[in-house]
């Protein structure tokens, strides 16, 4: 590997010949489908393609799959912490210090010691009046903005996830963002009172 580090359009220095981690992951917008009332299943899809699914078996209990991929989630009684567990047991999770929902104060943990940054922004003139932007302290710009309404509607689509394409310096932690926020909203949107 060759020590010599070259600036990348973003920026940011990575060492020449430095290996990339090939997970599977997906650049532009994601649409997440909602389907059933007791047990909902929310479906992932990329250009009109399923890549992944959260399937709720229990109210707080639920399972996000993906290619060779699964995590089993957990709802803490005030909802204030979801935790995933991988198959090796290690443990991530998305805290909120706040249940209301149009002041949250959310961080992302995982199992590896990567951390990273929720924005909530509230915007009244766009289709989804919600946006979470996910980042990391090194990064000056957001790597994935999940947007969704907080109210049930009759349209099955219940959020947009739009993925940056810096996102591919974290692709090891794709899926565990997709579950762990897009968890979050599916618990506000089932315990919206409005």
């Amino acid at each position: 590997m060759e020590a010599a580090k070259e600036r990348s359009d973003l920026g940011l220095f990575f060492v020449i010949g430095a290996e990339i981690v090939e997970n599977e992951w997906h650049k532009g917008e994601i649409l997440v489908e909602r389907q059933g009332l007791a047990h909902p299943k929310y479906f992932f899809l990329h250009d009109n393609k399923q890549f992944a699914v959260l399937n709720w078996h229990r109210a707080r209990l639920g399972t996000y799959e993906a290619k060779d991929f699964q995590l089993d989630l957990e709802i803490t009684s005030m909802g204030k912490v979801i935790t995933s567990k991988d198959k090796m047991s290690k443990l991530s999770c998305i805290k909120s210090k706040s249940l209301n929902p149009t002041n949250t104060k959310l961080s992302i943990q995982l199992s590896n010691g990567d951390n990273f940054k929720v924005k909530q922004i509230i915007n009244h003139t766009r289709k989804y009046k919600f946006s979470l932007e996910i980042t990391k302290t090194h990064y000056i710009h957001h790597l994935v903005t999940f947007q969704f309404n907080l109210q049930k509607t009759n349209s099955h689509t219940i959020a947009c996830i739009d993925v940056e394409p810096i996102m591919r310096w974290e692709a090891e932690h794709f899926h565990h963002l997709m579950a762990l926020v897009m968890s979050r909203i599916a618990f506000l949107q089932e315990h919206n009172k409005g």
